[in-house]
């Protein structure tokens, strides 16, 4: 796969060259391809048979080492990142103009599709990209570098806090390690592409872990911090303080929810104030869904029902898809009220599922869905639910890893009518049949309440295997 990055990779779009072959020679691309699909059938394999190695730590760092290696892996939006952060390091705001306005030295190698589009980014990601952009002294390859290596240090964040969360909970830290710093999503979107998911994401379960720890204000200010990387994250914000509370109680709520509150407006509030770049992101978070592809529910179900209304001479109104979007974001918010009504009386593991499921709900009925969209939900399952549920969704990750080509472009865009509609229902039926039976069978409110370790408990880390403990 890292060959696949040299020869099939994301690369410089010139003027009248296709984002497929631009610089690149026909031959070179299908071997890039045939390197990728090999690449993508041996990572998974060895990802599978690795599920019960002792030496998981060592198994990580020989498998990411290609992975850091190699140029920019299936997505192009680091070099975003680059020229956004261009923009703030020249003194522009990204969120009130696109790199293509200034412009920015590196806009070639940014998909032309988004050159004139604000940032969709909080304001703590658009300052430290200022930051790598001034670091790099203006050269590209330094700039990806330190992108990459914030998302590593990111996926070992991650790890180091989803060993203790799941040695808590009683699941197993070795399951949690293998989905969350081993997974073929992780290494291919986060480490491979240098995406700053992996901000968000050490930001969300770091916020777990310190909820875990009755700790409700810190929990909400690490996780107002994540905010201000991507939004998306947010959607953990309600079940934080189910884990805050050793037992439920509606009188007991209140005062975690004051100290959450706070220590969020606190952490998010002076992130904004510092950048100087105001709210815009919000507004531009829109952006992203000129994109349409299968992969979101509603956005699939628009394009089917246009295409069929189309064969049969039916004019449907051209706002069709914003209607079923916004059908999607009303059930994925009942979705969410739902799971957290229901994990009020669940055990601490429940609790954490509960939160994954309402973020699988968020991804796939969202208005857009990538790939690496569904590594939030992935992470907390592989914290908090039963060994099947976990398969099932390692299952899923294995399918999202090849929907993806080594260039970034979706092979479930719209244009993929008949493959794209069967996908398309297929996941849906198949994320909420697992869905609806861990729900019915009461895994996650069946068992008494665990309450919360004190604040001052330690960790347990004799009660983490050696293979995994040597990470932290």
């Amino acid at each position: 796969m890292a060959a696949a990055a040299w020869l099939a990779g994301p690369h410089e779009v010139t003027a009248g060259s296709s984002l497929t072959a631009a610089t690149l020679t026909e031959t070179s691309y299908r071997w890039g391809l045939f390197a990728w699909f090999v690449g993508l059938v041996v990572l998974l394999t060895a990802w599978w048979l690795a599920r019960s190695t002792p030496r998981m730590v060592a198994t990580a760092l020989w498998w990411g080492l290609p992975f850091v290696a190699a140029p920019i892996l299936a997505s192009r939006d680091a070099f975003a990142y680059a020229n956004q952060g261009q923009l703030a390091q020249a003194g522009h705001n990204p969120y009130a103009m696109g790199p293509v306005d200034l412009p920015t030295a590196w806009l070639t190698w940014m998909d032309p599709y988004w050159q004139s589009e604000p940032a969709p980014y909080g304001p703590l990601f658009i300052t430290l990209a200022s930051l790598i952009v001034w670091l790099s002294g203006d050269e590209l390859a330094v700039a990806l570098a330190l992108f990459r290596l914030v998302a590593v240090v990111g996926v070992l964040g991650c790890g180091y806090f989803a060993v203790r969360i799941a040695s808590r909970v009683g699941r197993s830290p070795e399951t949690a390690w293998w989905v969350i710093v081993l997974g073929p999503l992780t290494l291919i979107h986060v480490v491979g592409g240098a995406h700053n998911d992996a901000l968000m994401l050490t930001g969300m379960v770091a916020a777990v872990y310190l909820a875990l720890l009755n700790r409700a204000g810190w929990s909400g200010f690490v996780l107002g911090l994540a905010v201000a990387v991507k939004a998306t994250v947010v959607v953990v914000a309600p079940f934080l303080l189910l884990l805050a509370l050793p037992v439920f109680s509606w009188r007991g709520l209140w005062p975690v929810l004051a100290r959450a509150l706070g220590g969020f407006l606190a952490s998010f509030g002076a992130v904004t104030l510092a950048s100087g770049l105001g709210l815009g992101w919000i507004a531009a978070l829109g952006v992203s869904g000129k994109s349409e592809s299968w992969l979101s529910l509603p956005t699939g179900l628009s394009i089917a029902t246009a295409k069929l209304a189309g064969k049969f001479g039916v004019e449907l109104p051209a706002n069709l898809v914003s209607w079923w979007r916004l059908l999607g974001l009303i059930v994925a918010a009942i979705v969410i009220l739902a799971w957290w009504w229901r994990a009020r009386d669940a055990t601490l593991a429940g609790r954490i599922t509960a939160a994954g499921w309402s973020l699988a709900a968020v991804a796939v009925l969202g208005p857009v869905m990538l790939p690496w969209y569904c590594l939030p939900a992935l992470m907390l399952l592989a914290i908090g639910a039963d060994r099947r549920s976990v398969t099932w969704a390692a299952v899923a990750a294995s399918v999202f890893s090849v929907m993806v080509l080594a260039d970034g472009h979706n092979v479930f865009a719209a244009q993929f009518f008949q493959v794209g509609l069967v996908v398309n229902i297929g996941f849906a039926v198949l994320l909420g049949w697992i869905a609806w039976r861990w729900y019915r069978e009461g895994r996650h409110p069946g068992g008494n309440p665990q309450p919360a370790m004190g604040r001052g408990d330690d960790d347990r880390d004799t009660e983490r295997p050696a293979g995994v403990a040597g990470s932290a």
